[in-house]
């Protein structure tokens, strides 16, 4: 299609968007009695926002061929952004927050195009200089600042790019529409303060890829959250590479009690930037959603002349596991665990020794000390409900990562022939869940293991067991 066609089908979008955004708004206000009339136009009006927003995703596929159209279509999805997501809220979200989704989503989808278009041999294209644009968007509500930040933080991406690629477009540390690489950096922070990541996982991936707002195809879905996980590992690898990772939450914590000692003020947690655990989160959730974007998180290396491998991104090994809670990093280490290569290179990272809390022996040491305190004192010690609580969280979680790495080969035949008897540990868990279900069924190679399985679900007692427990009983049972 010529690009001028796309240019004015998507500007045709736009006009039918502000033209029935007031209406759905209305539709769905709590104040307007629902009769069967009004439910099905609100169904017919969403239909159209959900289609024309789709349209408008979709052409922005084809916007790399010329730079003004790139232009053309930020300036006009920016407009149509600026009205919808300064709309009245309902708990904390618009009416029409799909819709918002979507044209965000495909602002940082056109960028990441021209971004690659610039990557492929075409380091002669001119830079986009959106600041004029996006100065627009500063003038948006506090309740919409999230949507900013990642429109934003889309553009400081594209910009590092075209400064990793060097060349006529940067000298003297000036890209050529007069921007100093170091303002980058201010994008950046931008990012954590408008809580971008809190707002993808808590807004947008949900108004997209969790509701049911009038279906979306398995195709619309892997590509929403391809560009999603795209964006997050792009401004990760990004944090790393100019040095401004997020701070912790205790980091965050701290600073702002100084503050409010320095300023003699009452201390106040409810509004705080995004931080370090809030990244580590979404990263679990989108992994947990599609668990190939774990592969997003890992860097390749060439092993031998015929064999690849992998390694944890920059961002997770130097800024991510080393600081964040071993609760967390271990329910992390999990979701990445995808298929055999991302296995082994946790595995790996478990067994170096790399971060003593986090090893094989430190993990397996726990969760066989946990079981045995569950089975003798149960809860007649001296812990609090609540780190009883964490243990057993722990305990569960790292019954999850055995699962999961025993999938693998290799993994399993360290695990089985590891010191501290992983089977025995496994089936010396107190409870019957879908955690030592699935690690005993994977730790499963030979007659001798399947009979020890059935030993010990013949000493268990299970009564009424959930949903998860009887799928984990049929994987057993299968294997």
């Amino acid at each position: 299609m010529n690009p001028n066609q796309s240019i004015s089908i998507v500007k045709q979008m736009h006009t039918i968007i502000a033209k029935h955004v007031p209406i759905y708004d209305s539709l769905t206000s709590s104040r307007n009695e629902k009769t069967e009339f009004s439910k099905l136009r609100c169904v017919f009006v969403q239909q159209v926002l959900h289609q024309c927003s789709s349209i408008i995703f979709y052409l922005s596929y084809g916007f790399s061929s010329l730079c003004e159209n790139d232009v053309a279509m930020l300036n006009g999805t920016l407009q149509s952004l600026r009205s919808l997501a300064q709309l009245p809220k309902c708990d904390g979200a618009s009416s029409c927050e799909f819709v918002v989704s979507k044209l965000a989503l495909s602002c940082v989808n056109c960028l990441f195009v021209e971004m690659d278009s610039s990557s492929n041999g075409s380091t002669n294209r001119p830079v986009l200089d959106l600041r004029q644009i996006l100065s627009d968007v500063e003038g948006w509500s506090g309740e919409s600042e999230s949507v900013r930040g990642v429109l934003i933080s889309s553009y400081a991406i594209y910009l590092d790019s075209i400064v990793s690629q060097g060349g006529d477009r940067l000298k003297d540390g000036h890209l050529s529409i007069g921007l100093h690489i170091d303002e980058l950096n201010k994008y950046l922070r931008e990012g954590y303060e408008f809580c971008i990541f809190s707002y993808v996982r808590s807004r947008l991936l949900p108004s997209l890829v969790k509701s049911n707002v009038c279906g979306i195809s398995l195709l619309e879905r892997k590509i929403y959250m391809g560009i999603v996980v795209d964006f997050v590992g792009q401004f990760t690898s990004m944090a790393a590479a100019c040095g401004e990772p997020p701070q912790t939450l205790a980091e965050w914590k701290e600073d702002r009690d100084y503050n409010a000692q320095l300023n003699n003020i009452q201390q106040d947690y409810s509004d705080r930037d995004d931080v370090l655990e809030d990244i580590v989160e979404l990263i679990i959730d989108l992994c947990s959603q599609e668990p190939e974007c774990a592969l997003r998180f890992f860097n390749a290396e060439q092993i031998s002349t015929d064999k690849m491998g992998f390694t944890f991104s920059t961002f997770l090994y130097d800024i991510c596991l080393p600081v964040v809670s071993p609760e967390l990093s271990l329910t992390l280490l999990v979701a990445l665990c995808f298929d055999d290569l991302t296995i082994v290179a946790v595995h790996n990272y478990l067994q170096s020794n790399t971060n003593p809390s986090l090893s094989w022996d430190k993990l397996l040491d726990e969760a066989f000390l946990y079981s045995q305190k569950r089975y003798y004192n149960s809860f007649e010690n001296n812990l609090s409900k609540l780190n009883v609580n964490m243990e057993a969280y722990k305990a569960k979680v790292v019954l999850a990562l055995v699962s999961r790495c025993a999938q693998n080969k290799s993994v399993r035949d360290f695990l089985l022939r590891s010191p501290k008897n992983v089977p025995n540990i496994v089936q010396a868990f107190p409870h019957v869940c879908l955690e030592n279900l699935c690690a005993v069924a994977n730790l499963i190679v030979d007659q001798k293991h399947a009979a020890m399985a059935i030993e010990w679900l013949d000493s268990m007692t299970i009564s009424n067991p959930d949903v998860l427990t009887t799928c984990g009983l049929l994987i057993l049972y299968d294997s």
